[in-house]
């Protein structure tokens, strides 16, 4: 990567354990949102972009078993977040984990940009005023 200009570093923020592929269901796999996030990653590397996916890397580092290790991961996650020159979230759907990421971002002046994946698999991005027609699911 000699004399090449920096990567631009984007958090993907997306829901764990739903599948934001298929309008938003909940999925009983963890191996189908792990793969789904893989392949976001491969494509923002071939866009140019240095992918920071929390559900990759921390998700294989820290077990999500029990509470006080989702509290490493979380922190962990929001840390890397503030790393982030941009945070692109995808869905269809928002966690309060998802909000609660795109309120540090906001406090940390870290642009937000609202995705999708087209019918051909591109990345869309989705103006922010049609952001409440998506799904908000609590904890």
């Amino acid at each position: 990567m000699k004399n090449k200009k920096a990567l631009t570093k984007v958090y993907v923020c997306s829901p764990n354990c739903i599948d934001w592929k298929n309008k938003g269901e909940a999925i009983s796999e963890f191996g189908s949102n792990f793969k789904l996030a893989f392949i976001t990653g491969i494509r923002l590397i071939k866009f140019g972009y240095l992918p920071l996916i929390p559900q990759i890397y921390f998700g294989a580092l820290v077990s999500l078993s029990n509470y006080s290790d989702y509290e490493d991961y979380e922190a962990l996650s929001h840390e890397w977040l503030t790393q982030s020159d941009e945070v692109w979230v995808f869905g269809g759907i928002l966690t309060d984990e998802m909000l609660r990421d795109v309120e540090i971002a906001n406090m940390n002046n870290i642009p937000v940009r609202y995705m999708m994946y087209t019918e051909s698999n591109e990345f869309l991005e989705i103006p922010i005023c049609n952001i409440s027609k998506w799904k908000v699911i609590g904890e």
